[in-house]
């Protein structure tokens, strides 16, 4: 059924032009692999990452510091980097122009050699090759942490080197036929490595590296040179806890090509969802690479999970997980990933109930046995993330299965944490928000805002947050619908009621009319907290479907929010105006390496974090400001494809860029909440897709920027048990109206490989709230076309330069950590 704005395209009747189609939006895999390389020039240096899905990253490195990089497994580290020569002279990396790929990278030099490196997922293994213009004996060497020129052996038949030298052979040069193999200590990583050819090979320890001196003891450096002349020559890798693991890895390796089934695994895994914009190349490559990025840490270390970030935070952390997972598993189509992500941590509730942690799922996971509770928003968004995932598959079962972890959840959080008004209440420390400090002769044990073990937050914000509020609201109504999808009908109306009573004191406590200000939290002692930071912002991104407050409150948030808070380049954890009640400023220019002061002295109060970027240009594409958004979001492609690790996001950003003008990346390299928010923008904000599949609707909310005339995008939804693995494909492009000249936006939608109907309602973005233009119902494989008329962007002015000095912080040693250890009044006044 079509409403009288749409025209049919396809379905009932012959297409009136041709309807947008899958094979039509998404390239094959080598084109997809050629629009998203990341060009580094020869002499240049330039760092990634690469993940292989189960347990290990390669930390990689191109151009002059290529020996700098290291394939990581749990503690340790197995294959560090590839050499290559030919006809004897090897090629130096230092002179080849490198490209960074989803799967590792290749590298051409002058002379028309090119090398191919390529880390497998799913598997522990690395494929390498050498491609030359013409016939030569090419060779490869690998470089192996953890063994030593005595760990090389021929292996036998017990081995299994008779199962795979039909598809290697290469030989020692005493003209015994094997694979090498070497075995570091038991406690580290993947204990036995096996390399393959594709061509016969002989291989050889290198005697001395290119600058004469002998190879190191701990590595293995032996090339694997072609017996014949080739143009070709490709070695496979296969990592495992014993021999016959690494053999049967490599092996199946070489059943195929394996750096083009690399091609096609990463590139069906990732473009299960399409978006792209011919007139915004970067930004349509920096989308995909945050898929990418954020892939490389969804792994099956211990259960399916997400690493929060690299290097250091390679553990699952609750917060940061069902943070990551809409832009990492949902909006790319990866549900049955997600549901395990879920399931993951669901397995790991409190389940006693005579604990104040009963209901709540870990803030860290570390190892199966190793779950830390101390959080409070990490169980709410996980309640939020169960209802995104019923959004878009429509999983009715799923939601069975989950009662009871929901039903703990609610309940727990109402016995022990919920306040007279509704009000989710937690610990200084307890917020994303969370460094602590030691203050050394813990004086702090008598203080209320410190811990258990008596240490002091740096930022705290006990002990009603303003975001938590919001995603305790979002929790409780997505157990209300997970509640009336499996027939309960008490716990349903109960907690109703008590989102309402939450909703009903909301403003009441933390909005100021007069000053049109929202509080960042109410404080023990019930006074609102008027610091400017950017948890407000949340207001507008947490709600799924019902939003806590009316559009004029949430216009008026972003217009005191963003000009304070908002730079082009990243979103500050405290404005810079901030001061205290004794007019001193905790504002923080930097963040690490600072001799002023520690660095988690600056971590939330200052410092950037990318992630909050995401929540940002929701907010403003929310309120019609899309242009505004897209000023941050053009900075941030910027930085994903040319600054720090390429193809990712770091955790910080400094506030103050360098003297040169450049930005200076801190925290992890890369991290997970970063990269999969950058991605999330992009389909849920500016494309504007929310399903609703459990009541089989999708809606469609138009907020790209003005200067985005064509674009086009596929969204993954449902799954093969629940109306089958579907995509509603559209395609955008702005027109003038026929009648006086208005600026419209045309649409093409089609829907693919879902079994249902579905209602597709259009909705328009503006600064007071999103306008229902259009509505129709897809049949499978229907395609329509509608017009909708397009209103200019509101502007929301960003935040100016950051001043170069006046900074407290910056006049003497550690000043915030003296002001809260002498426990002054940290009371902020007008801003």
């Amino acid at each position: 059924m079509c409403t009288e704005n749409f025209r049919l395209l396809s379905g009932s009747r012959p297409a009136a032009a041709p309807p947008p189609t899958e094979r039509e939006m998404v390239p094959p895999p080598q084109e997809w692999y050629q629009r998203l390389q990341i060009p580094v020039a020869a002499g240049e240096s330039a760092a990634f990452v690469a993940g292989d899905g189960l347990d290990g990253y390669y930390d990689g490195r191109v151009g002059p510091e290529i020996a700098g990089s290291a394939y990581r497994h749990r503690s340790g580290y197995r294959f560090r980097y590839p050499r290559f020569r030919v006809d004897g002279i090897e090629l130096a990396a230092a002179a080849a122009g490198f490209a960074i790929l989803p799967d590792g990278w290749v590298a051409q030099w002058p002379n028309g050699c090119s090398a191919r490196l390529a880390i497998h997922r799913d598997r522990r293994g690395v494929s390498l090759r050498l491609s030359v213009p013409r016939g030569s004996r090419l060779g490869v060497q690998a470089v192996i942490e953890g063994g030593t020129a005595a760990d090389l052996a021929a292996a036998d038949d017990s081995g299994g080197a008779a199962l795979i030298l039909p598809l290697a052979g290469f030989s020692e040069p005493a003209g015994q036929p094997g694979v090498f193999a070497d075995r570091p200590p038991a406690e580290a990583c993947p204990g036995w490595a096996a390399a393959m050819a594709d061509s016969d090979c002989q291989v050889a320890p290198a005697v001395a590296d290119p600058d004469g001196r002998p190879s190191p003891g701990d590595e293995v450096q032996h090339w694997l040179t072609s017996t014949g002349s080739c143009t070709s020559l490709t070695v496979s890798l296969g990592f495992g806890s014993t021999l016959q693991e690494a053999l049967t890895t490599v092996r199946e390796l070489f059943r195929v090509d394996p750096i083009a089934h690399e091609q096609v695994v990463r590139h069906e895994l990732l473009t299960r969802s399409w978006f792209w914009c011919d007139e915004q190349p970067d930004y349509s490559r920096a989308v995909h690479w945050a898929a990418v990025a954020a892939d490389s840490m969804v792994v099956r270390e211990f259960g399916t999970g997400i690493w929060a970030g690299l290097p250091w935070f390679k553990d699952y952390w609750g917060r940061d997980t069902f943070i990551t997972l809409p832009g990492a598993l949902l909006v790319t189509g990866r549900f049955a990933e997600a549901r395990e992500v879920i399931e993951s941590f669901a397995e790991l509730q409190c389940t006693d109930p005579d604990s104040r942690c009963y209901g709540r799922v870990p803030n860290r996971v570390t190892t199966p046995e190793t779950a830390i509770y101390n959080t409070t928003d990490g169980t709410p968004w996980l309640l939020r993330e169960i209802r995104e995932y019923l959004d878009y598959t429509g999983d009715h079962r799923f939601a069975q299965r989950m009662y009871p972890t929901v039903e703990r959840a609610i309940e727990g959080a109402l016995r022990y944490w919920v306040d007279d008004e509704g009000f989710l209440t937690h610990d200084a420390a307890d917020t994303w928000m969370d460094a602590k400090f030691d203050p050394g002769d813990r004086p702090a044990v008598t203080r209320p805002d410190a811990d258990a073990q008596g240490l002091l937050p740096w930022s705290g914000r006990g002990s009603r947050a303003i975001e938590i509020q919001v995603l305790w609201h979002t929790a409780l109504l997505a157990a209300v619908e997970v509640a009336a999808i499996t027939g309960r009908q008490v716990q349903r109306d109960s907690w109703q009621a008590a989102a309402e009573h939450l909703a009903g004191n909301l403003l009441q406590r933390f909005w100021d009319p007069t000053r049109q200000r929202l509080a960042d939290r109410l404080r023990p002692d019930d006074s609102p907290d008027w610091t400017m930071r950017p948890n407000q912002l949340m207001l507008l991104s947490l709600p799924l479907h019902d939003r806590p407050a009316p559009p004029g409150v949430e216009q008026a948030v972003v217009e005191s929010a963003v000009p304070a808070l908002v730079l082009p380049w990243g979103v500050l954890s405290l404005s810079p105006d901030h001061r205290d009640a004794r007019g001193r400023s905790w504002f923080h220019p930097y963040h690490d390496n600072r001799p002023e002061y520690h660095k988690d002295a600056a971590y939330h109060n200052g410092a950037i974090w990318h992630w909050n970027a995401g929540f940002a240009v929701t907010a403003l594409v929310r309120t019609g400001a899309a242009d505004s958004a897209w000023e941050l979001s053009r900075n941030l492609t910027a930085q994903l494809l040319e600054l720090g690790c390429r193809g990712s996001l770091s955790e910080n950003l400094d506030p103050l860029p360098r003297a040169d003008g450049g930005l200076q990346p801190t925290g992890t390299f890369s991290q997970a909440w970063s990269v999969a928010e950058f991605a999330r923008t992009a389909y849920q904000d500016y494309a504007g897709m929310r399903p609703d599949l459990l009541h089989g609707r999708v809606a469609l909310y138009l907020g790209a920027p003005t200067t985005w005339r064509e674009y086009q995008a596929g969204y993954a939804i449902g799954t093969a048990e629940h109306g089958g693995a579907g995509r509603l494909l559209v395609r955008y492009a702005r027109a003038p109206r026929q009648s006086g000249g208005e600026e419209a936006m045309q649409l093409e939608l089609r829907l693919c490989g879902y079994n249902a109907a579905v209602c597709v309602s259009i909705f328009i973005q503006k600064k007071t709230g999103a306008e229902r233009a259009a509505e129709v119902t897809l049949e499978p494989e229907q395609a329509v076309q509608c017009t909708v008329a397009m209103p200019g962007s509101a502007k929301v002015p960003l935040a100016g330069p950051l001043a170069r000095t006046g900074y407290d912080v910056l006049q003497g040693r550690d000043v915030l950590e003296g002001i809260i250890r002498r426990g002054e009044d940290l009371e902020a006044v007008e801003e």
